[in-house]
């Protein structure tokens, strides 16, 4: 496995653009998010579980699909778009949400911040987060951001 500079937004504190009260994250709880952040592994994944192992991670036009890895803990992580219009999928745990945390001190918060039930999604069996910057925000099923940081407080060693 190999450490990779992650979503070019996982890069590290450089760059960070959103200060902790613009997110509602108390400031010490947000730097500890981004230590974390900076330990998270990445390695190159199938861009589905049923596709063949030497599928690459990025089909033409489709998103990238990478796991995240933090100690023992794994999580699936597809992000496409650029710019202004980014969307980012997690798989539903602690080092999932962590990387959407991580995400928002650089984009701020999502313009659309959902849950993906089980079963709802293929490539994410267990459920996942998905968020939306850039996009219209939705009337459906919401995901508060604090309980997105509870959850990935769990990531935290």
């Amino acid at each position: 496995m190999r450490r990779s500079p992650g979503l070019p937004t996982l890069a590290g504190a450089k760059g960070v653009v959103k200060e902790a009260a613009a997110l509602g994250i108390d400031p010490g709880l947000l730097e500890r998010f981004r230590r974390a952040g900076e330990k998270v592994a990445w390695t190159d994944a199938a861009a589905s579980a049923k596709a063949p192992a030497r599928r690459p991670s990025r089909s033409p036009g489709g998103p990238r699909v990478r796991t995240a890895r933090l100690s023992d803990e794994r999580a699936r992580v597809e992000s496409e778009g650029s710019g202004r219009r980014f969307r980012l999928v997690a798989e539903s745990g602690p080092v999932g949400a962590l990387v959407v945390v991580i995400e928002c001190t650089t984009r701020g918060v999502p313009d659309r911040l959902t849950p993906v039930l089980a079963g709802e999604r293929p490539d994410f069996p267990m459920g996942a987060i998905e968020a939306e910057w850039g996009g219209e925000a939705s009337g459906g099923r919401a995901l508060s951001l604090s309980d997105l940081v509870g959850l990935a407080r769990y990531a935290l060693p």
